[in-house]
């Protein structure tokens, strides 16, 4: 097997590993998706058995807190099921079997999961800010404000209580785009290095500009060059 072929067959493997550990995040989910519904169900007799003299207060703080816990599971579960499909989908046309190796691109592997970590690190902190307003435009969250004796400007303006939360995760998902975009760059340019991008989406490179164009373009839409048969770097 020749060294390109050997290259392009370890990309394929880091490709075709992704999905499997897609599927295997999305299984995961669910099940922690249904492991927290069984939690929350639970929750208030284990709470009644070990609290027994705690009254109602207890249980409401309990509901506030149960509540926000699921609409967070749910909500960011379903982002990260999002973005696992979106990986499996993305290289769903991908074939191994005529490739001798198996091997993986041990830095193509560590962007692509970085990228997954940062991508999965800003749905949870979207799904906070969107637990957040869900709890305030209940009114469940007035019930901890009431059993702590929050000062009244807080009790009559509960978004001056969440605000600042909203304000932090802003910052973070700010600080991680850009990451996010750089790591992206760089698994493209492996990507690009390998001819995968041109193989899965019959695309080829200008000859000129560099940059990826329909490989039975006539003009590079970037450039503006004419192309004509054979130009194009596939």
């Amino acid at each position: 097997m020749e060294k390109n072929d050997t290259d392009l067959a370890k990309t394929l493997g880091t490709l075709k590993q992704v999905q499997i550990d897609a599927y295997k995040d999305i299984i995961n989910g669910a099940i922690t998706v249904l492991t927290t519904l069984v939690f929350v169900i639970l929750l208030p007799y284990i709470s009644l058995l070990i609290f027994r003299d705690g009254g109602n207060t207890i249980l409401e703080v309990i509901e506030v807190v149960a509540s926000g816990l699921v609409f967070y599971v749910s909500i960011s579960r379903l982002g990260f099921m999002i973005l696992d499909i979106w990986r499996i989908l993305s290289w769903a046309n991908i074939q191994t079997e005529k490739f001798e190796e198996t091997s993986q691109d041990p830095k193509l592997y560590s962007y692509l999961k970085r990228e997954d970590r940062i991508i999965k690190k800003i749905i949870s902190l979207l799904s906070i800010s969107i637990m957040l307003i869900y709890l305030q435009f209940s009114g469940k969250f007035l019930i901890i404000l009431n059993l702590t004796n929050t000062p009244s400007i807080f009790m009559s303006e509960p978004t001056l209580v969440f605000l600042p939360v909203h304000v932090i995760i802003l910052f973070s998902i700010v600080y991680d785009v850009p990451i996010l975009m750089m790591l992206h760059e760089k698994v493209l340019n492996e990507l690009v290095e390998d001819k995968i991008v041109q193989i899965l989406f019959k695309e080829s490179k200008c000859p000129i500009c560099g940059n990826l164009i329909p490989k039975k373009a006539v003009h590079c839409p970037y450039c503006g060059i004419e192309l004509k048969p054979g130009d194009s770097n596939v």
